[in-house]
């Protein structure tokens, strides 16, 4: 019979972390709906309040589709690329791609 293992410091803390990250967007919600009188940015009172708050939203919707795909991507290439991965492979051949290149360089371009 194997015997249980027992959770580390670092195990602890990302319980701990992830619980205070879920009190947090918890809470958030929780706070516009109970003060909603009180954030004019949000609950606009006239139609140019109305269309700034749109403007808002949209302009927060469109960071949202950069700013999400970079994190995730981020932990995706960290956890792929890790010392630890044995089917990691080094390509020193993309260095000089430029292909990647234009990629990378236009794509900032573009959202510009």
């Amino acid at each position: 019979m194997k015997t249980p293992q027992r959770m580390t410091f670092v195990q602890y803390m990302l319980i701990f972390v992830g619980i205070i990250l879920f009190l947090f967007l918890i809470m958030q919600p929780l706070t516009i709906i109970k003060y909603h009188e009180n954030i004019a940015v949000l609950f606009p009172k006239g139609i140019i309040g109305i269309e700034e708050r749109n403007l808002l939203l949209i302009i927060q919707a469109i960071m949202l589709l950069v700013v999400i795909p970079v994190y995730v991507l981020t932990f995706v290439f960290s956890w792929k690329y890790r010392s630890t991965n044995p089917k990691a492979t080094y390509d020193p051949d993309l260095i000089d791609n430029k292909m990647a290149e234009y990629v990378w360089w236009g794509s900032r371009l573009f959202l510009h």
